[in-house]
């Protein structure tokens, strides 16, 4: 197979990692997102369509010729792709590299080989899909800064607000301060994947050293490795708007979504334990009965609601009401 991506051209600090797929009424958000990010240093957004089924690479086409210096622009392809270089015609230190794949080639190999021409240039990384965006113009700056100054961090990350695409609303405030593994690791994942911001170095390094299995999740195994072994730094500042779909994993729209990526993300701190061999499997049990039963206290999943309300008359512990609700649904086979 002959795939060739278009070799860097300029001496890029900073890779922006886009994939989008069939996000055609929110992919100019997240381009406008990169767009009105000040720095003093050039940076490239790779923004990787994933051969979409609901006109997203023409919305995109639109969009560069709108909005970026066309008649510089570098256009090639290969076997996988059409690729297209092209500045924004006003911040000159935003550069788009523009992949409209011509198969889709989610979790496929030949999608990474992408971004590796621009990884060997570049010092840090940063995240944002399709269907999120970032309103904070300083966002990349100011995570730049600290991560130059401060060479023992590893990751930069900031808070979120979640936007509720079906009620066409704001909710949330997503992000917490986490300073050690395990924040990261008891607190659910209080790093909102669209504000991170990390080494390239230590990303090259988490893939060479783990044998990760296929996990439905990419960015908590990440998060935790680095915490592991490097120092991270919150930002408590709102830098993005994280979007909440209808088939969103970790959205709050459907519950046994939300089970799901709940089970996914325990997989994923089991796999840590055995790894490192840490001595969280009671407590990890524990943490888990307690997320699944506020989970389901979100969702108005509780069945019994007269045996629930017994617990919470009886003034039973979370840990008990928790055990209790577990024996209710028979995920557990006696009440402890």
């Amino acid at each position: 197979m002959n795939i060739n991506i278009p070799t860097p051209d300029r001496e890029y600090k900073l890779l922006v990692r886009c994939a989008t797929y069939n996000h055609s009424k929110y992919i100019c958000d997240a381009l406008n997102g990169f767009a009105i990010q000040e720095t003093d240093f050039p940076f490239i957004c790779i923004v990787v369509d994933d051969a979409s089924t609901d006109g997203n690479q023409e919305v995109i086409r639109r969009y560069a010729n709108d909005n970026c210096d066309m008649s510089n622009a570098y256009v090639s392809d290969d076997d996988i792709s059409v690729y297209m270089r092209v500045s924004h015609k006003t911040n000159t230190n935003c550069v788009y590299l523009f992949c409209f794949l011509k198969v889709n080639l989610y979790c496929k190999p030949e999608k990474t080989e992408i971004y590796k021409p621009y990884r060997a240039v570049c010092e840090f990384e940063a995240i944002c899909e399709g269907d999120d965006y970032w309103i904070d113009p300083l966002k990349l700056q100011k995570q730049m800064d600290f991560l130059e100054k401060n060479p023992d961090y590893g990751l930069v990350y900031g808070r979120a607000k979640e936007f509720l695409q079906d009620k066409g609303k704001f909710g949330i405030l997503i992000g917490g301060k986490a300073m050690s593994f395990e924040d990261i690791f008891f607190k659910g994942n209080p790093v909102p994947t669209l504000t991170a911001c990390y080494r390239v170095k230590i990303l090259n390094e988490y893939r060479e050293n783990m044998q990760l299995p296929n996990f439905a999740m990419g960015d908590l195994p990440m998060w935790l490795y680095i915490s592991k072994h490097y120092s991270i730094h919150f930002i408590d500042e709102v830098l993005g708007v994280y979007r909440v779909l209808k088939n969103s994993a970790s959205g709050r729209i459907s519950y046994d979504a939300r089970l799901r990526f709940i089970q996914s993300s325990f997989d994923v701190r089991r796999f840590f334990c055995d790894y490192y061999k840490l001595p969280y499997m009671n407590s990890l049990d524990e943490f888990k009965a307690r997320v699944y039963y506020l989970s389901a206290k979100e969702f108005g999943q509780i069945e019994d609601m007269r045996k629930h309300y017994v617990c919470i008359k009886n003034k039973l512990s979370i840990k008990e009401r928790v055990v209790h609700y577990l024996y209710i649904l028979g995920i557990v086979g006696n009440k402890g």
